[in-house]
C-alpha cells in the first residue's frame, strides 16, 4: 500500500479501495495500523462514513455498509 508514511493518506487510501465503496468488508492487522496509523484515526475514518468497525484478535474488520446486521453465528 502506498502512503505508508503519511498517516493520513494511508487511512485515505483504505477507503478508496473497491470493497470500501461497494458495501464490502475490509480486513487490515492490528499490527499494520499501529504502524501506520492508529486505531483512533481508522475508527474515526469509518464512523465518518458511516461504517462498523470489529477487532479480532489479529485483524480490524470494517464493514463498509450503512446497513450492517452483525449476527454472531457461533
Amino acid at each position: 500500500m502506498k502512503n505508508g508514511n503519511n498517516p493520513t493518506l494511508w487511512t485515505e487510501d483504505i477507503f478508496a479501495a473497491t470493497a470500501a465503496r461497494f458495501d464490502g468488508t475490509l480486513k487490515r492487522s492490528i499490527s499494520s495500523v499501529e504502524k501506520h496509523a492508529s486505531v483512533e484515526r481508522l475508527i474515526a475514518a469509518a464512523k465518518s462514513r458511516g461504517f462498523h468497525v470489529k477487532r479480532t484478535r489479529t485483524h480490524y474488520l470494517i464493514f463498509c455498509s450503512l446497513e450492517v446486521d452483525l449476527i454472531d453465528i457461533c
